[in-house]
């Protein structure tokens, strides 16, 4: 057998690649968008800019001192930015109509409404919140305050409702004295107090299903370990009786030899 030498695992573990995030983008913007395509040149390439730099749950910590030097510009407006990407044009009366596409959240943050809805929706038109990316996205936004305005605002359609303490302690986060905090995790107590009631529960079905089990099978428990017993019981017997006669046999040996 073959061993590669210490040396080369090492150069193999060391150009072991991490795997790069990979989202869906939409390939019809450019011809069906009408907004979109009104944007000027800079301005969509911020847009993809941010799409590609936010958080999975659309959230991007504004940096546009960042912006501006990835994206080799000689200056950025934010609030002109927004106005271009929120506003559109009824077809038939020409008329602006104002669009909730982007939101800056307390100055610090920008959110893509749509973003969670286009990544991770299913072939029903439906986020499914049990997937893992899309929990942890939820729980950033409720760690923002923002989780119920996307629901409720159709952002979001989920493939089934969220717990009712996931959402209510949601509401009044901007005044919360913890602020954002680690926005990895939820901020919402009541829901982890729920979900630790959730793990309370599957302990107790868990060891009570164990006691059931132990008395249905104490019986035969028992006619083993009796079994068992029984063995080593025999087990000793057989090597007392083989001591027993090999004494026997050295006995009448001795006395045959003497006579």
């Amino acid at each position: 057998m073959l061993i590669a030498p210490r040396c080369a695992l090492n150069t193999i573990v060391l150009n072991k690649k991490k795997a790069m995030p990979k989202r869906f983008t939409d390939t019809d913007i450019w011809k069906k968008q009408r907004w979109f395509r009104k944007l000027t040149p800079e301005e969509k390439l911020v847009f993809y800019y941010i799409k590609d730099q936010c958080h999975h749950s659309g959230i991007w910590k504004i940096d546009c001192s960042d912006l501006i030097e990835d994206l080799g510009l000689n200056s950025f407006n934010m609030e002109e930015f927004i106005n271009s990407i929120n506003t559109d044009y009824d077809k038939f009366t020409g008329n602006k109509v104002l669009k909730s596409r982007i939101i800056i959240i307390k100055e610090t943050n920008l959110w893509i409404t749509g973003f969670i809805q286009f990544q991770y929706e299913n072939k029903a038109g439906r986020v499914p919140t049990d997937a893992a990316p899309v929990r942890t996205a939820l729980e950033y936004l409720q760690g923002l305050g923002v989780l119920e305005t996307a629901i409720d605002k159709g952002y979001i359609t989920l493939t089934k409702d969220l717990p009712k303490g996931y959402i209510d302690s949601d509401k009044g986060q901007g005044n919360s004295s913890k602020g954002y905090g680690d926005l990895s995790e939820p901020t919402d107590k009541t829901y982890i107090r729920a979900k630790d009631k959730d793990k309370e529960k599957d302990k107790d079905i868990l060891s009570s299903s164990k006691v059931k089990i132990g008395e249905k099978d104490e019986k035969k428990y028992k006619q083993f370990r009796s079994a068992a017993s029984q063995g080593a019981d025999l087990y000793v017997e057989r090597i007392k009786r083989g001591l027993e006669e090999r004494d026997n046999r050295n006995r009448n040996e001795n006395i045959e030899g003497e006579n």
